[in-house]
């Protein structure tokens, strides 16, 4: 999330607006409706509203450009005209007719755009033409329903949550990998009255020093120390507007989206990205992710703002899901838009108790400091939480995953970390090279296993 106060709330806004299950459940029949407004979040913090109609075959773009504090400095708008889905990853090429600025986006630019109806979009421009003339940063834009009423309703949003990022971000304070949250009803029920509540959060990232990888919580070092919040909570007040809530924090304002359904986003100013979650009630199980498939939209962090060629940084990964084997672990394969190569993946649950101590050795600064801890005294006790197990003790580099289930229907949210302090292949190979890697090629897999938050992804089940 953003530092200790974004992750206070971690959010990013793409995955809050308020999408009922029932409109999933629904996709397809004749009195389904074709047309959904997404609020979303990018890689480098903008906040983007997408209006897709599948019927027509249209869509329309409003833009805010954000700075390090959120302060919108520019707001252009697109629209224009979809094609069918890909038969393969289910995304359809959008292509811009008009813009209102040129300079940001031309006319001619073409995004691939990735919809679950009613739930949540995924786009990413494939030309450069939908990068500030070719210049500007290849962003991943991802969000949830916008619901105009949402705000009438927000205090049953209540809950528990997890979360991760789900787009590269180049701050270095942002560390986390996964975590939990809790909006509760005295929370959310200052709602418009200009009163401060607090968010209470607790973030883990990954740390390996020669040995296992382990989980650390993320708001305070290996000696206990604090690093700029009180006891995991951070303190905001808050505002709603059209669906789309307002956190105003000591040091930075948010916006977001809650859906009905069980997701949750929050956008950061630049740098941060966007936080995505779930609500606990609707997390999967290592046996919801075998035998399914995900396609997933995956950015190199490294190469954000230098892409150059057509597609840029981003891939579309078919993921298969094998069946689980006797040891806990479900195997993942890929097949690839861009052509990469990336060997199959073993994940097992981090509440599997053949994860080892790597979820359960958390530092004194959890145990003494964090609200948190009483309801999930370690990684582990996170619900939905998985990671790929590959080689012995000291050799991971592990991709983490959240996953969600609404309806029936899969939600992937996952990132990397590099660890490259061990031995065996994986450190090998991520010591070898620190340089961009080939289009295509062995050389992709240090972007998804080596490079920090290279990896970062979100992935739905069409």
């Amino acid at each position: 999330m953003k530092m200790s106060a974004r992750a206070a709330l971690s959010v990013l806004l793409v995955l809050l607006a308020a999408a009922s299950i029932s409109i999933l459940g629904s996709c397809g029949s004749s009195s389904s409706p074709t047309t959904y407004t997404y609020a979303a979040t990018s890689s480098v913090g903008d906040f983007i509203q997408w209006t897709l109609d599948s019927t027509a075959g249209t869509f329309n773009v409003t833009w805010n450009v954000t700075d390090s504090s959120n302060n919108v400095t520019n707001t252009f708008t697109l629209s224009g005209t979809c094609g069918a889905p890909d038969p393969t990853y289910d995304y359809r090429q959008c292509t811009v007719t008009t813009t209102s600025d040129s300079t940001s986006v031309q006319v001619g630019a073409v995004y691939d755009v990735l919809e679950v109806p009613g739930v949540a979009v995924f786009a990413h421009p494939e030309t450069t033409a939908g990068r500030g003339n070719g210049t500007g940063n290849d962003e991943i834009h991802v969000g949830f329903t916008l619901d105009a009423n949402a705000c009438s309703n927000v205090t049953s949003y209540a809950g528990d949550y997890v979360m991760t990022h789900v787009a590269p971000v180049s701050n270095p304070n942002e560390t986390e990998r996964v975590g939990v949250y809790t909006l509760t009803s005295s929370f959310l029920s200052i709602m418009n009255t200009g009163s401060s509540g607090n968010v209470l959060h607790a973030g883990f990232h990954v740390e390996q020093n020669g040995g296992p990888f382990r989980m650390v919580y993320g708001l305070g070092d290996d000696n206990g120390n604090n690093n700029g919040t009180f006891n995991g909570e951070s303190p905001f007040t808050m505002s709603c507007s059209g669906g789309i809530l307002k956190l105003v924090g000591p040091q930075m304002t948010e916006p977001g989206v809650i859906t009905s359904s069980g997701l949750f986003m929050f956008d950061g100013p630049q740098t941060f990205g966007g936080i995505v979650a779930a609500k606990t009630s609707v997390m999967a199980t290592i046996d919801d992710l075998a035998n399914s498939s995900v396609v997933i939209v995956w950015q190199n962090r490294n190469l954000v703002g230098s892409c150059s060629s057509s597609g840029g940084c981003t891939d579309l990964l078919k993921v298969t899901f094998g069946a689980k084997d006797s040891t806990g672990k479900v195997p993942a394969t890929f097949s690839s838009l861009r052509g990469n190569t990336i060997p199959s993946i073993n994940f097992r649950a981090a509440s599997d108790p053949n994860a080892g101590t790597r979820f359960t050795s958390v530092n004194s600064g959890y145990t003494n400091n964090s609200v948190m801890a009483a309801n999930y005294p370690e990684p582990a006790n996170i619900p939905g939480l998985f990671y790929s197990d590959e080689t012995s003790s000291g050799q991971e580099t592990p991709t983490m995953l959240i996953v969600a289930k609404i309806n029936g229907k899969l939600l992937v949210f996952g990132g990397n970390s590099t660890l490259g302090t061990g031995s065996g292949p994986n450190a090998t190979m991520c010591a070898a090279s620190t340089t961009a890697p080939s289009p295509t090629g062995d050389q992709s897999l240090k972007n998804l296993v080596c490079e920090p938050e290279s990896g970062n992804f979100i992935g739905f089940q069409p």
